[in-house]
């Protein structure tokens, strides 16, 4: 069984992979695809001072993704050779380049820097499904039967999903201040298509996980 979870941030799509992976589901995430490189080329270049870990990028620690601490040549620096390892080429460097040099910011937060590096150059500038196939490569390449991709943020990922026969997993919560400050199209409500299935968190975490459970036990 494989499970695609989607919803705008702070919802608790990271607290339902939680619960599926105790029971017995393996995570993948899209964004797996790039957070891990992006990560290692600033913790190896050492822009914060510190060292910075997978845990930084991926919110599990008290690091704040949201600052705006990354000034633009940093920012440019770190995409660049990001991409020279994801790649394993420099294909993507003028993209990331006239990237920048269009950009009107001056300084970004790390949630930025993904969203650059996994929608604004990956999907516009270099393959619409370019994590979608990163990720099938690892559900295919693994010995685990059951999936949880965790983090669906646009909707031709979500088709070719559907397509494939993913349960799509729709988890929606009234954020809606934190999502309004927020424009990027990854942080943008997703369209539900009639077979999908919808979870509202407004509630108890016992409640979220009572909803959680009925799902995965439904017929």
């Amino acid at each position: 069984m494989i499970i695609v979870l989607t919803g705008q941030k702070r919802t608790g799509k990271s607290t339902a992979a939680d619960f599926f992976n105790k029971k017995g589901f393996k995570s993948v995430a899209l964004a797996d695809g790039f957070k891990r490189d992006l990560a290692f080329t600033i913790d190896r270049l050492k822009f914060l001072g510190k060292p910075f870990s997978y845990q930084d990028a991926n919110g599990e620690t008290d690091f704040d993704r949201e600052e705006k601490i990354f000034s633009k040549y940093i920012s440019e620096i770190v995409l660049i050779e990001s991409y020279k390892r994801i790649l394993g080429s420099v294909y993507a460097t003028e993209m990331i380049e006239d990237y920048f040099k269009n950009d009107p910011r001056n300084v970004y937060s790390f949630r930025e820097l993904m969203q650059i590096a996994g929608t604004d150059i990956g999907c516009y500038k270099i393959d619409t499904q370019i994590w979608v196939k990163k990720t099938l490569t690892e559900i295919i390449d693994s010995k685990e039967q059951n999936f949880i991709i965790s983090d669906c943020r646009q909707d031709h990922e979500l088709d070719v999903f559907r397509k494939l026969g993913f349960e799509i997993l729709h988890i929606k919560r009234d954020t809606s201040e934190i999502v309004e400050a927020d424009t990027h199209i990854t942080e943008k409500a997703l369209k539900i298509n009639e077979n999908d299935t919808v979870i509202y968190n407004n509630n108890t975490l016992d409640e979220f996980y009572i909803k959680l459970n009925n799902f995965l036990n439904k017929e």
